[in-house]
């Protein structure tokens, strides 16, 4: 009996051994249950993240290829242009240049232009001052013809009053007499006025008037004394 109970014990502490084991067993396969949903919540997130990044990088790499075939055909386009580009470096200097000579070139124009506009004023306005002189000439000349004439006048009167008290016996001298005056003061009227001339182109002071008149009129009584 002791045996038989015993055994009953030991299969009772086996089947609550076996139980306990059944229930450990179903709670390790619940947590791993958990533990594996777990892991592959995770491993899909890793999933799509590594994805992602998969996508990003490939098109890192595609743009990076693009970025350097960019590049590449930059290099060959700047290469193939370059001797476009010194070419039009030269035009553009030799633009400069003759833009630069052009310049030059119209400026001199118009300065010679100014100048030659200069020289043509300076001579209208010599012809100007020549004109001015030779039309005082001109005028001193007529005035001093007035005044020649006047004179004369005056000592024609005065030598036909002066006769006309003279016997008839000395009108043969007197006649005599006035041809030398006239003939005196037409030579004296020349002599004046050539002086007067010649002073006046040589730009010399003009002879007064009042001088004129006393040389003119004391030259018939300086002729018959000298005779």
């Amino acid at each position: 009996m002791d045996n038989k109970y015993n055994i009953e014990k030991e299969l009772q502490y086996g089947a609550k051994i076996i139980s306990e084991l059944n229930t450990c067993n179903k709670t390790l396969r619940a947590d791993q249950l958990k533990q594996n949903k777990k892991w592959g919540r995770e491993r899909k997130q890793w999933d799509q993240k590594r994805k992602k990044w998969s996508k990003k990088l490939g098109e890192v790499v595609i743009k990076n290829q693009n970025l350097q075939f960019e590049n590449a055909s930059k290099d060959i386009s700047l290469a193939n242009s370059k001797p476009e580009i010194d070419i039009k470096s030269k035009e553009i200097t030799t633009l400069r240049l003759l833009t630069a000579q052009n310049d030059a070139v119209s400026t001199q124009k118009e300065i010679l232009k100014k100048e030659s506009e200069v020289m043509s004023l300076k001579s209208e306005l010599i012809d100007l001052k020549n004109e001015l002189v030779l039309k005082i000439s001109e005028l001193k000349h007529l005035k001093s013809e007035d005044i020649l004439k006047s004179v004369i006048g005056r000592d024609i009167e005065k030598n036909i009053s002066n006769s006309s008290n003279i016997s008839v016996v000395s009108e043969p001298s007197k006649s005599l007499r006035q041809y030398f005056v006239s003939r005196k003061s037409m030579n004296q009227a020349k002599k004046i006025n050539t002086i007067i001339l010649d002073n006046t182109n040589n730009k010399n002071t003009p002879i007064p008037e009042e001088s004129v008149i006393r040389g003119y009129a004391s030259s018939p009584r300086d002729y018959f004394q000298d005779k």
